[in-house]
């Protein structure tokens, strides 16, 4: 990206954060919305997030359930009792103004990283959907250029369901146990971004595409079935069996995402296999991917006490370039639920990877939402202690 567009993004970002909370005041949404799918059932964002984006065991049974709520005569004491339904457009926005520093070896610079438009929903009684396309999507890199991919989609994909099985199509991410697109900090995992090279394709893009990582989104097809129900539709013992694509699904936008987000689809990386036992904020699981020439195997529990929640898991993995990895990781997040209209967590994640020759990764980060009624804001500082690539995020995201 040149320097002017450079910097034309820079004022777009700043320009967000005056202009965005104007707009909420004017949005013809009644005082207990939230988007999309709080405006159609009258809840707030509370009913399914403990912080948004992170769900509580009601809004797992929610996305469990294919985006339905229960229905009345299903409600119980455990479950968020549906109001009447209410005509809303299926769309949310997600907007992203972010303040970047990568420290003595790399730049720094306030940038948009993405403006997201988000709809999911139900296609009668056994089909679901849900699109999260990336309107815009910058990254900042070392050199202190900005990357676009705008226009490439995070999510593209609809479910079949039917009793205990479901099937799904499109673009999304393979693991299901521990959804790292809710999690609280900026970055994700280490343990689940293994980033597996499964063909040394000479051209870089399509070299790139053909990666693997469970954490990863890829064109895929999937089954699931759930051998044991749990109190909640979230809860229980699951089975995945996932087969990504090389590939990426977009409608690249601008003559740079052209080249860096452009429609590809290819021939199947591997198999992804997953199974895991949830029971509310505790769940224990393990997933494997098998390719031609490379595997990777990981084990992954979580637990809650209270306002604490505990994730921590080990792998291994092996590419085709014979390198063997371990990687693991720990997180330890503390909600603090003062009130509905004000969520504030604090997290400490430890990661390692043990053949990037860097020492064990210390992350602090905080979050912050409210007033998680018809629109929230979300705060996000996260700081990244490690040899040779610290790391300073401050995202501010609106959410309408």
């Amino acid at each position: 990206m040149d320097t002017q567009n450079h910097a034309l993004a820079t004022r777009f970002g700043s320009l967000a954060l005056l202009v965005l909370p104007l707009c909420w005041l004017l949005l013809p949404t009644p005082s207990q919305a939230t988007p999309q799918f709080a405006r159609q059932h009258q809840l707030r964002c509370t009913a399914c997030h403990a912080l948004p984006p992170g769900l509580n065991e009601h809004g797992r049974a929610f996305q469990a359930r294919g985006y339905r709520l229960p229905d009345a005569s299903a409600s119980g004491p455990t479950e968020v009792v549906p109001a009447a339904g209410f005509s809303t457009l299926p769309l949310a926005a997600w907007v992203t103004t972010r303040f970047e520093d990568q420290g003595a070896q790399g730049s720094s610079d306030l940038l948009l990283p993405k403006v997201e438009l988000i709809s999911g929903g139900t296609l009668g009684p056994r089909w679901s959907y849900f699109v999260e396309w990336r309107v815009v999507s910058l990254s900042l890199e070392r050199d202190g250029g900005l990357r676009d991919r705008g226009g490439r989609f995070e999510d593209l994909f609809f479910q079949w369901q039917a009793g205990r099985h479901a099937f799904k199509l499109g673009q999304y991410r393979a693991l299901n146990q521990a959804d790292v697109s809710l999690r609280l900090s900026p970055s994700e995992p280490l343990l689940s971004k293994n980033d597996l090279a499964t063909s040394d394709h000479r051209d870089p893009r399509i070299a790139s595409l053909s990666r693997f990582s469970p954490s990863g989104r890829s064109p895929s097809l999937g089954y699931a079935f759930q051998s044991l129900a749990g109190q909640r539709a979230g809860d229980g013992l699951f089975h995945h069996i996932t087969i990504p694509f090389l590939g990426e699904l977009s409608l690249p936008l601008g003559a740079e995402a052209s080249d860096t987000a452009s429609f590809e689809l290819g021939g199947a990386k591997g198999i992804f296999a997953e199974t895991f036992y949830r029971s509310g904020e505790r769940s224990i699981g393990v997933h494997a991917f098998v390719g031609d020439d490379a595997w990777l195997a990981t084990a992954l529990a979580t637990a809650g006490w209270k306002k604490l929640l505990v994730t921590a898991g080990l792998g291994i993995d092996d590419s085709r370039r014979g390198v063997r990895r371990q990687r693991l990781s720990a997180a330890f997040e503390y909600l603090a639920k003062t009130r509905d209209t004000l969520r504030i967590a604090a997290g400490l994640r430890v990661e390692n990877v043990s053949d990037d020759g860097k020492r064990t990764a210390v992350v602090p980060y905080l979050a912050l939402s409210g007033p998680n009624t018809r629109h929230t804001f979300l705060v996000q500082l996260q700081y990244r202690s490690q040899q040779g690539s610290d790391n300073l995020v401050i995202d501010f995201s609106l959410l309408f």
